[in-house]
């Protein structure tokens, strides 16, 4: 089935950039660039399509590129431009998600919900990590991926992460999957149990609080909220947000951390700090956000372009992705999945009756 491939890419991009007569080193990388592309596009009418239940463009971005790579024998001659899909792109991305958040989100939430958030972020992230190494391995780099798409924002923290800590792709979609399936289950689970009286100690804008900071996905989130209430849904997005916004810091950390731990040609000297730079731009785009310089209309086009881009990185993520690789990690990925979401639950719960309530009411 290669010459299916080779026709869609070839045809798309190879004769167009031969009439434009752009050098034939680029053509490698606009064949695979445009195979990335034409799945993201696929992925976004599928998430868009499907509106009963608000799966992530994401998700579908990387079960097609999965699907299509096992499949179909992907040729060579694509590569370069896979790579830099889930490379180059993929960072720009990550950079354009800074213009989502300003930081009057962090202003607009007061005392109490930016405890909470840090509160939750800071021990979910440390209790990931170390559950998971326990489970998967100390030196799993899958660990890592876990913690910040449980602790932070699902599959753009994923993403985000695993240059810094060289994951491959395979480990990425694994960790994706998890965010997704137990985000998901608590999608549906946390307007059962507020509309049904088990959560107590919560009111509308604190149980916004709870949802935007103890589930994973931005569309998980939103779909939770406003299934309690539009008050509860607008605070678990400013939530949610403040909560992406911790993003910069944690990977600076985990960057510093790891530079630390090994060192480089079995010498006495650590190793040097690597600061990711898209980081940084991620840190700079909020800032940018915050001012009155863009126009609404300016930001909105980068965050449907990051979007996009971000769609295009996950589907070459998933013709990358070796299926065996998969198969030889077996369940123990779930078992952590199913843990951490325990315990963001629990201390969600905690963080935010502590801090709207005082003393949570089953302990009074």
């Amino acid at each position: 089935m290669q010459p299916v491939v080779e026709l869609i890419t070839r045809k798309c991009a190879v004769q167009w950039a031969i009439r434009q007569h752009i050098p034939f080193r680029l053509v490698a990388l606009l064949r695979g660039l445009t195979l990335a592309s034409i799945l993201a596009l696929a992925a976004y009418y599928l998430a868009t399509s499907i509106r009963f239940v608000p799966v992530s463009p994401v998700v579908f971005a990387v079960a097609i590129g999965l699907l299509l790579g096992t499949i179909l024998e992907i040729p060579k001659s694509i590569s370069p431009g896979i790579s830099f899909s889930t490379r180059r792109l993929l960072r720009i991305s990550v950079v354009l998600l800074g213009f989502k958040i300003s930081f009057q989100d962090i202003a607009s939430m007061g005392g109490s919900g930016l405890f909470v958030d840090l509160l939750v972020v800071g021990l979910t992230f440390g209790f990931a990590v170390w559950i998971s190494r326990k489970v998967l391995g100390p030196e799993s780099r899958l660990s890592y991926l876990i913690a910040v798409g449980c602790s932070i924002c699902g599959a753009s923290a994923i993403l985000a992460t695993a240059p810094i800590v060289k994951a491959q792709n395979h480990e990425s979609t694994i960790a994706v999957g998890i965010v997704t399936l137990f985000g998901t289950i608590g999608m549906i689970i946390y307007p059962l149990l507020y509309h049904t009286g088990w959560l107590l100690g919560l009111d509308q804008i604190s149980m916004g609080v709870f949802i935007g900071a103890s589930i994973h996905e931005v569309a998980q989130v939103v779909s939770a909220g406003f299934a309690v209430s539009e008050q509860t849904g607008n605070t678990a997005i400013v939530t949610k947000m403040v909560r992406v916004m911790m993003l910069a810091p944690i990977l600076l950390c985990l960057s510093w951390f790891l530079s630390r731990r090994k060192k480089p040609n079995d010498t006495a000297e650590a190793a040097p700090i690597e600061i990711p730079w898209f980081v940084i731009s991620f840190v700079l785009a909020i800032a940018l956000n915050s001012t009155p310089i863009l126009s609404l209309q300016i930001k909105g086009v980068l965050n449907q372009a990051g979007m996009f881009l971000m769609l295009i990185a996950m589907s070459a993520i998933g013709l990358q992705t070796n299926l065996g690789r998969l198969q030889q990690i077996g369940a123990k990925p779930l078992y952590v999945g199913m843990i951490l979401t325990g315990f963001l639950f629990c201390i969600g719960w905690f963080a935010t009756t502590l801090a709207y309530s005082g003393v949570p009411a089953m302990f009074r």
